[in-house]
Formats: structure tokens, sequence, C-alpha cells
């Protein structure tokens, strides 16, 4: 349309090409840049300054067809629109009892004219929120209908993300926020094609800076996660928790050294037993060759625990009480004394998982975990005991 509002042309019918959307999507950016800028500079909202444009120009937004929302609104709130019109009494005999009023209402063929003086009507009682109103009541009976196919979840999923991503552009532009999205579906088998992948101008290359990875490979991770927590989310419903909790992913630490704080002894795990005696501690299983290993590591320095028994959620307290410091525990392990979260009742060092059972008995038998003895008075109640 021109600036008197005339048309330039007949609308496009059938399905567009690709070069075609490619150069709109080019041309789009564009215009989102350049909204994003005006609404840095004059604090307008950008919903605003859009309507402002098109009011303008002599232009009408059609993207959304409001008539045809009150149509269903209507259906569902028929008593309360015929009411505010004032023509309850012209439709329907006011001597009736107030249920059969109300019963007979929703019987009465209501005409367009009818229809579209309600709908004027709605119009003036919410002037500055009739629109919102609308689609806010679109979008929870498109939430409450039956499930999408496929088509429909990624014509939804897009867009989603398009309208988080004109969100976060526009907060960014206002106010200087910066943030890194990662977007994806949560039903396997309906959204493998289904990922998006976002940075603000202020937050770009962080997934290659900071993750060491290009933007399809942050979605597959991502992806990866959230399907791994719906199928033990599926696990749980159909087992109990009982069976997930032994699948489940072990805390990640970022960090290489940790802070371990040293409880108070209280009492041993009464759950561990005794460490094996008299035999080669590398060739026993792995929870053994643990409880073994470690032990071992401390008689060699002169250290002893206070009980037969391996003091696993203790062994901080041990190892403050005994000034030493374990070195080369492996990243991405359960630490001792800290709990398992997915565990109810903890085990002490059977609390690991089976994993990480592997990868501390291999970094015991290969001499790469070691205990050191720090001079007297060098430790503190909260101190690094055991760092990677």
């Amino acid at each position: 349309m021109n600036g008197e509002g005339e048309s330039l042309g007949t609308a496009l019918v059938g399905r567009r090409s690709d070069e075609t959307n490619a150069a709109m999507e080019k041309q789009f950016e564009l215009i989102d840049s350049a909204i994003n800028d005006l609404v840095s500079t004059t604090g307008i909202p950008a919903q605003q300054v859009l309507n402002l444009f098109l009011k303008s120009r002599g232009r009408i937004q059609n993207a959304i067809n409001h008539w045809n929302i009150y149509g269903q609104y209507f259906k569902l709130n028929r008593l309360q629109e015929l009411k505010r019109s004032g023509r309850e009494g012209d439709l329907i005999s006011k001597s009736l009892s107030c249920q059969l009023h109300q019963i007979l209402f929703t019987l009465v063929i209501v005409t367009s004219t009818v229809q579209r003086e309600c709908y004027k009507l709605f119009q003036d009682a919410y002037p500055e929120r009739w629109q919102s109103i609308l689609e806010t009541f679109e979008e929870v009976q498109t939430s409450s209908g039956p499930p999408l196919t496929v088509a429909q979840r990624s014509q939804e999923f897009a867009k989603l993300s398009k309208k988080v991503t004109n969100l976060l552009d526009s907060a960014t532009a206002r106010h200087g926020f910066e943030a890194a999205l990662l977007m994806c579906g949560k039903v396997v088998n309906q959204d493998a094609s289904i990922g998006y992948i976002h940075t603000t101008p202020g937050a770009e290359e962080f997934w290659a800076t900071r993750c060491r990875a290009d933007d399809d490979t942050m979605i597959g991770h991502f992806k990866s996660h959230v399907y791994h927590l719906a199928s033990l989310t599926v696990v749980e419903d159909a087992y109990g928790k009982a069976s997930s909790s032994e699948v489940k992913p072990s805390q990640v630490r970022m960090s290489s050294s940790r802070r371990v704080h040293a409880p108070e002894t209280t009492q041993d795990d009464a759950e561990v037993q005794e460490v094996p005696k008299g035999v080669d501690w590398r060739t026993l299983d792995n929870i053994q060759c643990i409880k073994a290993g470690i032990t071992l590591l401390f008689t060699n320095l002169g250290g002893k625990f206070r009980s037969g028994t391996f003091p696993w959620k203790l062994l901080p307290s041990e190892l403050a009480r005994h000034h030493y410091v374990m070195k080369g525990y492996p990243e991405d392990t359960l630490m001792p004394g800290e709990p398992r979260v997915t565990v109810a009742r903890p085990k002490g060092v059977s609390d690991l998982d089976k994993r990480e059972q592997v990868v501390l008995a291999d970094a015991l038998r290969s001499g790469r975990l070691t205990i050191e003895k720090q001079k007297d008075g060098a430790l503190s109640s909260y101190i690094l005991l055991i760092s990677s």
C-alpha cells in the first residue's frame, strides 16, 4: 500500500519461493534493527513503534484477525456479552426464572448485526486492552486444545522463537541486557527437527569462546540433555524414582579445584563394610579398590581412621584431622561426604555411580590420586582438602 492506503499490487497467492523468503527475511532483519534503534532512542515499546509506523503510513496490520477471535470468545461468553449490549430484554422475557433465563440465552440465535454491536461494546469496555485480551484468549484456547501435529509444533516453535528473539533484542537495545538462548522441544519422537540458538550482539561468540562449540554442537548437546531428562521422567512414572536414580547424570563441577567443608566427626557409616586385608587391593572390584586404596594411602603416611570401617562420608574430616590433602581427584565425580541428591538414603561410597566408581578406582590404581601431609597448623576448618 502507498501513503494514501491504496494497494500497490495484487496479493500473492500460493507458496512463496525460497528466494523470496530469503530476501524478505534479510529485509525483515533490517526493519527489526531499525525498530530496536527507535526503541533505544525514544523509549517507546517496540509494538507501539510498529503500530505508530503503520498508522502514520495509512497501513493496517491484518496479521491477527481479532474479529474471528471474538467470534470464539463470544460463543464461550455469550451471556456476559449480550448483557453488556442490553439486548437480553429484547431476546428473552425477563419474567422467566434466572436459571431458565441463562439456559435460553445459550439457545438464542444471535445475528451478525447483534454480534458486531457486542464487539463494538467490548472494545469500548476495554479500550486499552481489548486486543491483548483476545490474543491471550486465543493462546489459552490453543494450548488447551488437542495435541499438535509435527507440522503444527514446528510452526508454534517458530512463532515462539521469534517472539523471544524480538523480546531479547528489544531489551538489549533499550536496557543493554545481553542473553545467550538455547531452545528445543522435549517430545523426542516429534521434535527432532526443532532447535534454535540466539545470542544478542553483546554475547556473540559466547558458545565458541566459553564452550568451545559451534551453534549446531550446542543445540545437539542441549537436545541430548533435555531428551535424557524427559526419558528419566518416563522411567520414574513407569517404575518409580528408585529406578531412574541409577542413571541420573552426576553433578557437574566447572572448577578443577573444589573446596570441601570438614564436618565434625559424629559417627561412621554403619552400612560400609570393613576393608579386606592381606590381598592385592588393585585386583579387587571398584568399590573395594577405592576403600582399600585410600586406606593404604592413609596408613603409608602413618594415619589411621577412628574406627575399623571406611569413613567415606567423613573422609574430609579425617583428612583435616591428620593434616592431609588429597590431590588428583577426578573431575565430575561425587566428592567424599557430598550427598547424592537423587538418593534418598545415603550409602557411603556406594553412592558413586558406575562411571564414577571406574574412574576413581583407576585413578588409585594408576597412582594419579595421592595424599600428602601438610605442616601442622597449615589447615583450617575450611580449606582445600581435595583437588583435581
